[in-house]
């Protein structure tokens, strides 16, 4: 599998070591329109060619895939020029601005014949499989009634300063401001459930004051026609930073933690009283106790690490390639996700405007 990252920034450098870690694939090119930047990218990861026009590379390599990790504001256009020369395409989330761009690279991606990932990655980690494995139990689990998903985020880190201290930075120009670059990964972790048919209510403010970007957004999901609920929060003022979701089922809740790695699932008490309330404390110890030695040993022998889930991904991605078996996340669960953050984006405005 011949590879190609357009970007090179930090998450490109994520992207190289997870995708060397696979056997069979090769990153044969990088490209950045910054010649800098890209030569020492290049340097440090054995890359053979660098680039700073994205046609000359397509043109010049024999490629496979394209993963596209720059800013948002050019996703769709390095994706359409990717997939005409007749590259799959994985794509740093969001996977494009809006809905109609996402639609129309889906409609072009099977035109061609092709595939298309977004980089929500988070779909792949272990916890989140055995939550899902739980949650389509309908046996085990029931119906679906609830789901709350919470994106923590530190506007006191690194980047976040840099976004709430420059009002050119290319966060403060998307339609959906810091919240387009980062919802993505709560909404697609809710996607699977919902159809199409949703009442959508969003707000979004300041609460940081920091004047040019909203940091805090609310946002509540009515389903129409599966008749379930869900809210997904971006929360940059509390502590610590996490990423929770809550999965309410009518015979089980099952609390996935996204930050720390485990879940614990609540079920009804089987014996009445306290006693019945202490023995299922018991069992949330004992499998979080479990959790804790596998976690443990996987982090501490390197079998896991910070984005061990991103190459679970793209390893799906390139086994759906090479056996032209389905995407590793349904197309309709990437255009849902899509028309969801763009009636997200139509109901807020930027701090200080009407």
């Amino acid at each position: 599998m011949k590879v190609c990252i357009v970007g090179a920034g930090q998450i490109a450098e994520a992207h190289i070591e997870e995708i060397q870690k696979i056997k069979g694939a090769e990153v044969v090119a990088l490209c950045d329109l910054r010649r800098t930047p890209t030569w020492a990218l290049a340097e440090k990861y054995n890359i053979k060619s660098t680039y700073t026009a994205l046609e000359e590379m397509l043109e010049n390599e024999e490629l496979d895939v394209v993963h596209i990790t720059t800013p948002p504001g050019s996703h769709f256009f390095i994706a359409q020029k990717s997939l005409e020369a007749n590259c799959h395409v994985y794509i740093e989330k969001p996977l494009t601005l809006t809905a109609q761009e996402t639609k129309e690279l889906l409609v072009l991606a099977q035109q061609k014949d092709l595939m298309v990932c977004p980089g929500t990655h988070r779909l792949r980690s272990h916890e989140t499989l055995s939550t899902f494995d739980i949650v389509n139990n309908k046996e085990h689990f029931g119906e679906m009634v609830h789901i709350d998903a919470v994106f923590g985020y530190n506007l006191e880190g690194p980047f976040g300063k840099m976004v709430i201290s420059n009002p050119d930075h290319w966060i403060a120009k998307l339609p959906g401001q810091i919240f387009q670059n980062n919802i993505s990964h709560p909404i697609a972790m809710i996607a699977p459930y919902l159809s199409d048919d949703l009442d959508i209510s969003a707000i979004a403010f300041d609460k940081s004051n920091n004047g040019i970007i909203n940091d805090e957004l609310r946002v509540q999901i009515f389903d129409k026609k599966n008749k379930i609920t869900a809210s997904v929060n971006f929360i940059s003022g509390a502590r610590p930073v996490q990423f929770l979701v809550r999965y309410f089922g009518s015979q089980s809740t099952v609390n996935l933690n996204l930050t720390e790695h485990f879940l614990l699932e609540d079920k009804s008490q089987s014996l009445p009283g306290g006693l019945g309330l202490s023995l299922n404390v018991r069992t949330k110890a004992k499998s979080l106790a479990k959790q804790f030695r596998t976690n443990f040993m996987a982090f501490w022998t390197g079998k896991e690490t910070f984005f061990s889930d991103m190459r679970r991904l793209i390893d799906d991605f390139y086994q759906a390639i090479e056996t032209k078996g389905k995407p590793p996340v349904p197309y309709d669960e990437l255009q849902r996700t899509s028309d969801i953050i763009d009636a997200i984006n139509a109901q807020i405005t930027a701090p200080g405007d009407k």
